[in-house]
């Protein structure tokens, strides 16, 4: 289906709080044994396991026999910082592994450190005040 989605009612994706707000297709895919269930988002304020993503469009696939997300041609903004991701994955599973590679058009490394904020907070040499 398609149409107008506020995600804080999904409440969570995989045991992980999500919110945003914005324009949602869902595709419903796969064998019974392997659901594979297709967002195409074009959502503002996208929250997800902690990380503030911003206003973000693309396509993300949660993998349930890999409890896997998928991001593929991945577009965002964070205040003026514009990034993309053309495919990058968060393991949910028990290795909880994540790939990003963002590629950083335009921005400021404050916008990127409100993305990251619960990542980054835990790395002892990183101060955003010291930039």
């Amino acid at each position: 289906g398609k149409g107008r989605a506020d995600l804080i009612d999904l409440r969570e994706i995989a045991g992980n709080e999500i919110r945003g707000e914005g324009d949602v297709e869902v595709h419903v895919h796969g064998p019974t044994s392997n659901v594979l269930i297709d967002f195409d988002a074009k959502v503002k304020d996208a929250k997800y396991m902690g990380l503030n993503f911003g206003n973000i469009s693309g396509r993300i696939t949660f993998d349930d026999e890999l409890s896997e997300l998928r991001f593929t041609n991945f577009h965002a903004n964070q205040k003026s910082t514009f990034y993309s991701l053309r495919e990058g994955f968060v393991n949910l599973g028990e290795e909880e592994a994540l790939h990003l590679p963002f590629e950083i058009h335009v921005g400021k490394v404050e916008d990127f450190a409100t993305i990251l904020e619960p990542l980054i907070k835990k790395v002892s040499w990183w101060k955003l005040q010291s930039l």
